[in-house]
């Protein structure tokens, strides 16, 4: 099955059973090459070819008590090699996939984001639509154009306590209608920003 002649003579791997590092070297030397040349046809990632002969080996080493009851051991090898290669890729694709998903998810989380949000200020300006004029004009002054209490005082010529009093009845009256609507979170977070 093998091109590439390997020491395969019971001896080697007697030695190699009884734990001899220099014949398993030898072992490594000689077939590891011909797995590399498999492997790099299946794998294009040199790095992970390298890490799956490591591993190969590795489990060899680790079960060489076995070694010399293995009538095909290159084959058992070999075949050992193949199979971290395939769970190699299966694990690559169902990262791949499970990014893809992550990836899917969020956007359909961002996307259900924005429309949450484009509703909320929607729902938030027909609260304000609703208000009594002189509420709705110092809650535009005061959270659409951003001016201070003393601001909004000098501009329309009411007290700061005014301003005061009817930005709260506003705020209170806004809540009630996010609350109506069904944005009773919002709502929440509009008593305690406010």
């Amino acid at each position: 099955m093998f091109s590439l002649e390997v020491p395969a003579n019971e001896l080697l791997l007697l030695k190699i059973a009884t734990g001899d590092e220099l014949a398993f070297r030898q072992l490594f030397l000689e077939f590891a090459p011909q797995i590399n040349a498999r492997l790099s046809r299946l794998l294009p990632n040199r790095t992970v070819v390298e890490d799956i002969i490591q591993e190969t080996f590795l489990r060899v080493w680790l079960h060489r008590d076995q070694l010399h009851k293995i009538q095909q051991w290159q084959s058992w090898i070999l075949r050992i090699a193949y199979n971290r290669a395939f769970t190699y890729l299966r694990d690559r694709a169902i990262h791949q996939r499970s990014l893809e998903k992550i990836k899917v998810t969020e956007n359909e989380d961002h996307t259900q984001q924005a429309v949450d949000l484009r509703n909320l200020k929607q729902t938030i300006a027909q609260a304000v639509a609703q208000l009594p004029p002189q509420q709705k004009k110092i809650y535009q002054l005061s959270r659409e154009q951003g001016l201070m209490i003393a601001e909004i005082s000098d501009r329309l010529d009411l007290s700061p306590q005014t301003i005061k009093n009817t930005l709260g009845l506003a705020l209170k009256s806004i809540r009630h209608f996010l609350e109506t609507k069904g944005h009773f979170v919002a709502s929440v977070a509009l008593a305690y920003l406010y």
